[in-house]
């Protein structure tokens, strides 16, 4: 009788029963060379860290090497006395085991298994561990600006690398994946100048209505100074370059004007001007009466602000047209309130920049109050001090201040 030999349906069958078969068994000869390699590992933590404890015991008054960010043994440690001959010992896979003490008193020894948890020793409480793995993350300083560099808040996981550079400053937090953090220079201080309030406003490195320093010509820092920053009115972002005391009479001339404006917020103590660049400016902001009159221009070029700042001179005023001065509002996000050349007086360029009338100040009485303007010259009145108070008929008598802000 002749015997029937396999069909390929059969063959095929057969195969794969054989390859799954296969399959378990590959499986469990890995499973049992990574307990096999796991094993190992904590022998080797356990050798390593008995060889640290020996060396603290015959060696009691001397700290344990230091390495807040940690280093591999055998490999990068600045110096493997510690750990005596086990220093030889690696990682199954060939990588290395790692140590870590911020203080020289207390370490880590610490491996990584074959599941990915780590597996170490804590001396501190004498204990061998084994957590997952922990992904290194920034914490709140990363992005950040900062005066100095930061010392809390580097990681909210993983552990953080010593902090580098000197603004910005870089760090990393470790774990079983990396994250690279850093944080930026506060902008507006001594070692960190701005060019404008409104640049450290839009850098976020605000930290409220003060005085901050300033480069206006982002050239030699030693030409920074310092200038009050109103952060909150108007959208913030205002630099204060002029300021007026009540006590104050006007200047002929820019080169007559102090240099030393006030640095601080509320009633000036200090009268002076600003004589630098402008460039970083496109609007101002006149105050009279005390700070209850206002007047905005906006969109402006650096020329058109070194003409208005020159308004504030009466003998430098004289020297302009009347259509140089920009319209002006009295509010700075009114539609309705614009007025044109920024004065409230039908009057022609005779009239507005000579000599006798010389109302000092880019506005001249736009409130319609009357008297209302930055200063009076003293040729149109040699008593006059301060702002005008804004009450027709009442000249500047020393009771108000004025000051210009820029942005």
């Amino acid at each position: 009788m002749q015997r029937r030999g396999f069909t390929l349906i059969e063959l095929l069958v057969v195969i794969a029963i054989i390859g799954i078969l296969a399959g378990f068994i590959i499986a469990s000869m890995g499973g049992a060379q990574g307990a096999a390699s796991d094993a190992r590992r904590k022998a080797d933590i356990n050798q390593l860290s008995k060889a640290i404890m020996i060396y603290k015991t015959n060696h009691p008054d001397t700290p344990l090497l230091i390495d807040a960010d940690g280093c591999n043994i055998g490999s990068d440690c600045s110096s493997d006395e510690i750990f005596g001959s086990a220093s030889v010992l690696r990682d199954p896979n060939g990588s290395y085991y790692s140590y870590e003490s911020a203080d020289g008193v207390n370490f880590t020894i610490t491996s990584r298994l074959s599941n990915t948890n780590e597996y170490y020793f804590d001396s501190p409480t004498g204990e061998y561990i084994e957590r997952s793995p922990i992904s290194g993350a920034c914490g709140p300083a990363d992005g950040d600006n900062l005066a100095s560099a930061p010392t809390s808040g580097l990681c909210i996981s993983g552990t953080p690398s010593s902090v580098s550079g000197t603004g910005p400053w870089t760090w990393i937090c470790s774990g079983s994946t990396v994250d690279s953090c850093s944080a930026n220079t506060l902008l507006g201080i001594v070692s960190n100048p701005a060019s404008s309030c409104k640049a450290i406003l839009d850098d976020g490195s605000s930290t409220g209505d003060k005085a901050y320093y300033l480069d206006t010509d982002g050239g030699d820092p030693s030409n920074k100074f310092q200038a009050y920053c109103d952060m909150t009115t108007d959208g913030g972002g205002w630099t204060l370059l002029i300021t007026f005391m009540k006590t104050s009479t006007p200047y002929a001339n820019e080169a007559a004007w102090p240099i030393t404006f006030d640095i601080q917020g509320g009633e000036p103590t200090t009268t002076g001007i600003y004589k630098g660049t402008l460039a970083p400016f496109s609007e101002i902001r006149e105050e009279v009466n005390s700070g209850a009159n206002m007047a905005y221009a906006r969109n402006l070029t650096p020329s058109h602000l070194e003409v208005l700042r020159d308004l504030y001179s009466y003998q430098e005023k004289i020297t302009h047209h009347w259509y140089e001065v920009p319209n002006c509002r009295m509010t700075y996000s009114g539609s309705s309130d614009n007025v044109t050349h920024c004065s409230n007086y039908s009057v022609n360029e005779n009239d507005l920049l000579s000599t006798n009338y010389a109302a000092v100040g880019f506005q001249t009485d736009i409130h319609g109050t009357g008297s209302c303007w930055f200063s009076r010259s003293t040729n149109y009145c040699s008593s006059c001090r301060g702002s005008g108070p804004c009450i027709n008929g009442v000249e500047a008598n020393g009771t108000k201040w004025s000051r210009t802000w820029f942005r």
